[in-house]
C-alpha cells in the first residue's frame, strides 16, 4: 500500500478527513509531512492494528498526543492517531519528536535504548509523544528484575510516580506484557 492509498484507508478506518500534519509539544506544535485524526481513545488502538495490518514497510502509524496543553485542545477522551513514512518503528519517536529532556535525553538516545530492549526480548511501539513511549513486548524477558531495574534506571519516573516499588511494577508489566515510559 502506497501513502496516497494508506491516507484513503486511514481516513475510512477513522470515518473523517485527515489532517495533513501530527501534532508535537503537547499539542501546541504541528508536524508537516505526515498525517493525523483526533479520534475517541477507545478506538485507537483498534484503528493502529487494523491500519499496520495493511501498510507497507516504509509507512507506520501509531498513536501520538493524548495530553494536549494547546489553546485549542480536542475535548477529553480524544487522542490523535498519526500515519506517516517511516523505516522503522523507531521512527515512531522521530516524527512525535519524543524527548526525555528533564533527564538530558534526547530522541535518539531514547531510540538507542528502545533498540537495545529490540534487540534482547521484541518490542513493539504504539504510542509516542512530547514525553512519553509506550510498547508492548513481544517476548519476555528472562530476568524480570533485572528488566524492571533497568527500566527505572531508564525512566526513574515509572517508578518514582507511579508504581511506588520495581516489584508492583514487574506485576504490572507481566499483566500487561506493555511498558508505558514518561519522563516529567
Amino acid at each position: 500500500m502506497n501513502l496516497i492509498e494508506a491516507v484513503k484507508e486511514f481516513e475510512t478506518l477513522a470515518n473523517q478527513p485527515v489532517r495533513p500534519y501530527s501534532t508535537v509539544d503537547f499539542g501546541r506544535g504541528k508536524k508537516e509531512g505526515v498525517y493525523s485524526v483526533l479520534v475517541d481513545a477507545i478506538d485507537a488502538y483498534e484503528i493502529i492494528t487494523s491500519l499496520r495490518s495493511k501498510l507497507g514497510n516504509e509507512l507506520i502509524t501509531f498513536i501520538g498526543t493524548t495530553n494536549f496543553l494547546s489553546d485549542d485542545a480536542p475535548e477529553d477522551g480524544m487522542v490523535e492517531v498519526v500515519l506517516g513514512k517511516g523505516e522503522s518503528q523507531f521512527d515512531i519517536l522521530r516524527i512525535a519528536e519524543t524527548d526525555a529532556c528533564n533527564y538530558d535525553m534526547m530522541t535518539e538516545e531514547l531510540i538507542e535504548k528502545l533498540q537495545e530492549y529490540d534487540r534482547a526480548f521484541g518490542i513493539d511501539i504504539t504510542q509516542a509523544e512530547t514525553d512519553t513511549v509506550q510498547f508492548f513486548l513481544k517476548n519476555e524477558p528472562e530476568d524480570w528484575k533485572w528488566f524492571c531495574k533497568d527500566l527505572y534506571d531508564f525512566c526513574p519516573d515509572i517508578v518514582d510516580q507511579g508504581c511506588g516499588n520495581l516489584e508492583v511494577l514487574e506485576s504490572e508489566i507481566k499483566k500487561r506484557k506493555a511498558v508505558f515510559l514518561w519522563w516529567d
